[in-house]
């Protein structure tokens, strides 16, 4: 080849690649994930926001997890997934194996000691990962092989319905990092059953420094493909791929070893319309949950997005409800909130709020999923005509000089007035909290609703200052374990936020978690459904759509109905359509 033919193509290569820019982040492969909010922490465990999770997942592994392309479990750091089988003394048994190749960032390997020091962060009664220890509880001991020290055995003394499935919630620690001074490596696993172990000093040590701001802001540790960069607080935080990393070698099996991008940026913009500009300038590639109206009437019809983004809305496992404080002096009465669900103009709300894009439920499980769901159940019906008669027989028939129902109860003059809190950071929300009290008023009902920032919110419903609330769980493709949010345990150190629960919805609870049988486990889905529809804790609204714009500058684009609905780390650079 003559040399200035060579120079030539050189040239030509360097341009198609990007070279032909001036700026640094066009020559990298970077991907800018727009987030509502910032992370509370980085800490896996101890983590309870949104933002934090999906930016976590990219730099801890768990041994199993559900693939969001097909929602099937795949294996991550086991090498396959476990055989599972009951044992003659009746425990329910996984065996796993982690895989040859999988180590931390310093090299070691990780190893069955570094499952159980993960399983006793969980169990140990001072950490604060209150949420996730229902999902583990189960887990009563872990026995390594002796002769291989990747091989363990998971014991639980009683079956436990999810069994594989609740490994997802075990993000894998390394005991050299997060427990230096081997604090409670001389504790076994079935002595965190005591509540002695408390006032343990070596117990107590652990969790202070676990649950210090030193493991959730500043030093992180994790086998994923991802380490921490930089945060710059309720601004962006930066993860980089790291170097040789040793799940590279896998990244044809499955979506959790694809890790294109060079850095994963996540941007917190609260604001739709700063976002979506953002989105039009190129300094987003990845946006979520866009606000309906945007997506629906907006986004389609500018040619800037359409010719740089794609537009995706799958379906997504979750559902919105309005919850009402059953503790409370005014909504302890069943018949009370039983006839307040007259009030919530479902249909409406998909159709003006939703713009379409939702699927009325009737209770927690997904109305996909058929074999679970109950569907002899009726969904509640708007009427506010009933809902006045209703209330007339409840003994809310006087009024104020203020238009507003009261009642004498236990001596005691009561009104009508609720509080109805919400996210702020929602904007349906919010419209929907503006719509609820137009009607609450047309039937003598004061409702004063008030929007607060997503940590103010969480703060109000543990502490059950709240008459009623909208907000929405993520569920999962697959079964799930309803002692988090419907089981009386979890009213104090769980997500019961409403107080619902009796012994008779603990006991379906408790059976179903020990049951092996699938016909029988969906019939106990379907009875818990039907006492929660008749205690009427919730009102159960609908399951929204995500809504995903992402650019086209990337291959291997997809939505997914398992949350955040994308993987940013899947998205390949597609250098010949900067």
């Amino acid at each position: 080849m003559k040399p200035f033919l060579s120079i030539i193509i050189a040239s030509v290569l360097f341009i198609a690649c990007g070279g032909n820019s001036n700026n640094v982040e066009d020559q990298k492969h970077i991907v800018k994930v727009r987030l509502l909010e910032d992370a509370d922490q980085l800490n896996p465990v101890n983590s309870r926001n949104e933002t934090a999770k999906i930016i976590a997942d990219n730099m801890f592994q768990t041994l199993v997890n559900t693939d969001r392309r097909n929602y099937t479990i795949a294996p991550i750091l086991a090498k396959a997934r476990p055989e599972v089988f009951i044992d003659s003394l009746g425990r329910m048994i996984m065996d796993f194996e982690i895989k040859e190749q999988a180590v931390w960032p310093n090299g070691s390997e990780v190893t069955s000691k570094d499952v159980e020091f993960s399983v006793k962060v969980v169990k140990n009664p001072l950490t604060n990962c209150h949420a996730r220890k229902p999902y583990l509880e189960f887990v009563s001991d872990i026995e390594i092989d002796a002769k291989n020290p990747k091989k363990f055995r998971v014991i639980s003394d009683e079956p436990y319905h999810l069994g594989e499935t609740a490994m997802d919630a075990l993000y894998i620690l390394p005991e050299y990092f997060y427990d230096e001074k081997g604090l409670m490596k001389s504790f076994e696993i079935r002595a965190f059953k005591s509540d002695s172990i408390k006032a343990d000093t070596n117990i107590i040590e652990f969790a202070r420094l676990f649950n210090s701001e030193l493991f959730q802001r500043e030093k992180f540790c994790g086998s994923g493909a991802y380490e921490f960069g930089k945060w710059q607080t309720n601004q962006k935080i930066t993860i980089r791929k790291k170097t040789n990393w040793w799940g590279d070698q896998f990244m044809e099996d499955h979506m959790y070893f694809e890790a294109h991008p060079e850095e994963i940026q996540f941007i917190m913009i609260p604001d739709m319309n700063t976002a979506i500009a953002a989105l039009k300038q190129g300094k987003i590639d990845v946006m979520r949950r866009i606000s309906l109206r945007e997506f629906v009437e907006i986004l389609p019809n500018d040619p800037v997005i359409t010719e740089k983004f794609e537009l995706l809305s799958p379906a997504k496992f979750s559902y919105d409800y309005i919850g009402f404080n059953t503790k409370s002096d005014l909504l302890n009465d069943r018949g009370l909130r039983f006839a307040l669900s007259q009030m919530v103009n479902v249909e409406q709300v998909i159709d003006k709020l939703c713009y379409g894009l939702a699927e009325r439920t009737v209770g927690f499980i997904h109305p996909a999923k058929k074999r679970f769901y109950n569907e002899d159940l009726e969904l509640h019906q708007f009427n506010l005509d009933k809902l006045n008669k209703d209330l007339d027989s409840l003994g809310w028939s006087d009024k104020n000089e203020r238009g507003i129902r009261q009642k004498m109860i236990d001596g005691k003059l009561k009104i009508l007035s609720l509080t109805h809190i919400f996210p702020s950071s929602s904007l349906p929300r919010k419209n929907h909290a503006i719509v609820l009290k137009d009607y609450a008023s047309k039937v003598g009902i004061e409702m004063n609703i008030v929007g607060l920032e997503t940590s103010l919110f969480l703060q109000r419903l543990s502490q059950r200052d709240f008459d009623t609330f909208q907000s929405g769980w993520i569920t999962g493709p697959g079964e799930s374990d309803p002692k988090q949010i419907w089981h009386t345990e979890s009213i104090e150190s769980g997500s019961n936020y409403v107080g619902y629960g009796s012994s008779y919805s603990d006991s379906i609870i408790d059976e179903l978690r020990i049951t092996m049988d699938f016909d029988k486990r969906a019939q106990l889905y379907r009875d818990l459904q039907k006492d929660i529809y008749e205690e009427a804790p919730y009102v159960f609204m609908m399951c929204v759509n995500e809504r995903l714009a992402i650019s086209k500058k990337f291959s291997n684009i997809y939505g997914t109905a398992v949350r955040p609905g994308f993987w940013a780390a899947s998205l390949r650079r597609n250098w010949l359509k900067n």
